[in-house]
């Protein structure tokens, strides 16, 4: 017999009830004339989710901000690991419930490396969920004498990308995009001032190309890498 239901505040319920059969807890056996009591536990539904929403912020040739969206009411931490494609080699880092991105310094980035992070979440029950999906990034190269850095993410990409410039340069911008081969494939002139730019260039043919960023006293080259 089913006494009591309750919902706790987790979103589980508690079945108490009692019935009357043998000892063994096979409920179909003859009655042997005492009462069995019991409490079940029922677990509700989930809220603990693949981290998603991957991207990367503020990127230098030495540090970067990782964000993701929040996994759920019953996430109560991550696991984010660090990817290092160039050197073939990862660590992983705990991450507390509720932080949704992490700065990552020169500890763990160098420049002109290639880089992926992905996150898996830790339920409130003490499972964890899959993997996340990478995300792609490069760290740019400081050449000598220069002011600032570029970056370029997310890398590899579809086509398109974000060119974040650096600050403290005179005048506007030329970028110039070449294949491997040394073709043109894309000129445009930013003004000055920028510091992000959006380079939609969704038509390239798959592959890696050269970007060249050239302001009135400085010149900055980095790689970018194109999917299908």
């Amino acid at each position: 017999y089913l006494y009591s239901v309750i919902q706790n505040s987790d979103g589980d319920y508690l079945l108490a009830g009692y019935s009357y059969s043998g000892v063994s807890g096979d409920k179909t056996e003859a009655n042997l004339g005492d009462a069995d009591y019991w409490v079940i536990k029922l677990l509700g539904e989930s809220n603990c989710n693949v981290p998603s929403g991957l991207s990367v912020s503020d990127l230098t040739a030495t540090s970067a901000t990782l964000h993701w969206d929040d996994a759920g009411a019953d996430a109560t931490g991550y696991k984010l690991q660090m990817i290092n494609i160039t050197d073939n080699s990862s660590n992983t880092i705990n991450i507390n419930e509720g932080i949704t991105s992490k700065n990552i310094g020169s500890a763990v980035l160098t420049p002109g490396k290639d880089y992926a992070f992905r996150l898996r979440a830790t339920c409130g029950d003490g499972s964890k969920t899959a993997w996340s999906e990478p995300y792609f990034f490069s760290t740019p190269l400081r050449l000598a004498g220069e002011t600032g850095v570029v970056a370029i993410y997310p890398n590899p990409n579809n086509g398109e990308f974000v060119l974040q410039l650096p600050a403290g340069t005179n005048g506007e911008f030329i970028v110039t995009i070449t294949d491997m081969m040394g073709r043109v494939v894309d000129v445009r002139t930013l003004p000055a001032q920028t510091t992000v730019t959006v380079v939609p260039l969704s038509l390239m043919a798959a592959g890696m190309y050269q970007v060249l960023l050239q302001s009135s006293d400085a010149m900055w080259v980095e790689r970018v890498i194109v999917q299908e």
